[in-house]
């Protein structure tokens, strides 16, 4: 007996229209959660005015901030350190400036030696987030001692967050900082993985589905190590950005020191997109 061949019209028929909603729906959702983990703005929203404040969970008067900038003309030509060079197809309007730095009560009040900025200088891209120089800038203490700079640059740029980023995602950084005073090339390489999907609890609240990413930093002078490696954590939470950290002690017998994220604002910043942006706000839960 021959066999009845079935068109696909027909086929669409028998489903019938609601199911056939409820098979795309499923579609296009899988296709959403995909796109939405690949997309490394998701996990490090580089909107310029999002800004993010840690404080230490065994210190409560030292707390970081971090917070996204536009990137000016003294950032570019800086009093102390070298000029940033921007590569050729780049404009000034489309960098940003990742401005990362930690503060103490006795800081503030200048009686103890106080902590550099670290500046990133980076830009988006189809395939991530690429980085193109890091600063970091001591500032001048309380004894009267000069401020200086030290600037790393990545030449060609290099993946700060990748667009792949997921379980299991490895990449590395490495800039170079010419010392022409001393003739000396240091190396800064760090070597990140995607470690763990695991949720957060902090002041801020609690974030589900973070990805935890180890961060192994090695400086060479001159191609040998100075002070061997550390191995530091960052957990970063779908459309919000870093809301942990995890960095280890140089001095003082070692250890880590553990920032947790109290408040925040972050807004995905994405361009051309019609209609309302997606912005989340978070603030410190107060207690009873």
């Amino acid at each position: 007996m021959p066999m009845r061949r079935v068109s696909y019209q027909q086929n669409l028929s028998r489903l019938g229209n609601s199911k056939i909603v409820a098979i795309l729906m499923i579609v296009f959702g899988f296709m959403s959660c995909f796109f939405s983990i690949s997309n490394a703005r998701n996990y490090y929203p580089v909107a310029i005015g999002n800004n993010w404040v840690f404080r230490q969970t065994d210190d409560k008067d030292t707390s970081r901030v971090i917070e996204i900038s536009k990137l000016t003309k003294e950032m570019m030509q800086p009093a102390q350190g070298e000029p940033l060079e921007l590569p050729g197809n780049l404009r000034q309007e489309s960098m940003r400036v990742i401005l990362d730095r930690t503060e103490t009560k006795r800081q503030q009040a200048g009686r103890n030696r106080r902590m550099p900025t670290t500046k990133r200088f980076v830009y988006t891209k189809a395939d991530g987030i690429k980085q193109i120089g890091l600063s970091y800038e001591f500032p001048s203490r309380n004894n009267n001692r000069q401020g200086w700079v030290m600037t790393f640059k990545y030449d060609p740029p290099q993946d700060y967050v990748p667009n792949s980023i997921r379980l299991a995602t490895k990449w590395t950084l490495e800039g170079e900082h010419d010392n022409v005073r001393w003739g000396r090339v240091i190396t800064r390489k760090v070597n990140r993985e995607v470690v763990k999907l695991e949720n957060v609890r902090c002041p801020a609240g609690t974030f589900r589905n973070c990805l935890k990413v180890s961060e192994v930093r090695v400086f060479e002078r001159d191609g040998v190590a100075r002070r061997g490696s550390s191995v530091g954590y960052i957990w970063l939470a779908p459309k919000v950005g870093p809301v942990k950290m995890s960095m280890p002690i140089w001095r003082g017998g070692g250890g880590e020191r553990v920032f947790e994220l109290v408040k925040y604002q972050s807004s995905l910043g994405v361009e051309k997109q019609k209609g309302s942006l997606s912005i989340t706000w978070g603030d410190a839960k107060k207690k009873p």
